[in-house]
């Protein structure tokens, strides 16, 4: 859970640079599915 949500303050760091907004854009993806998986779950 805490991972998650270092991911999510490190999006908006990492989008300043062009080339890794696209990695995090895609990475970003796959985590919101997860999380909304979870969430589902409870």
């Amino acid at each position: 859970m805490v991972r998650k949500k270092n991911k999510r303050q490190s999006q908006p760091t990492l989008s300043a640079t062009s080339a890794s907004a696209n990695e995090t854009q895609s990475k970003s993806v796959t985590v919101t599915d997860t999380e909304l998986r979870e969430l589902i779950r409870q």
